[in-house]
């Protein structure tokens, strides 16, 4: 039940205009990394990634990130290694 909440407000985000492509958020192609809760919004910040969609995602989802809207891969990159445990 979690994961079609999850899922459903990632949809609303999306659709309300946070990135506005099908891909503006995806998962996988890359390691999980285990993220602290604690530095997510800093590190967000940090990294120049744009939106609040990390306020929507579990840091389990967020650490299987590859892709976040118009974002470089080292932009998600170096979110995932600011944030990591």
């Amino acid at each position: 039940m979690k994961k079609l909440v999850a899922i459903t407000c990632v949809s609303c985000a999306i659709l309300a205009g946070c990135g506005g492509s099908p891909d503006a958020v995806s998962s996988g192609g890359g390691p999980i990394v285990a993220l602290d809760p604690a530095k997510i919004a800093s590190c967000w910040t940090s990294a120049g990634l744009q939106g609040d969609i990390y306020k929507f995602l579990t840091p389990a989802e967020l650490g299987g990130l590859s892709k976040v809207g118009d974002a470089s891969k080292d932009q998600v990159t170096a979110f995932k290694q600011c944030a990591a445990t």
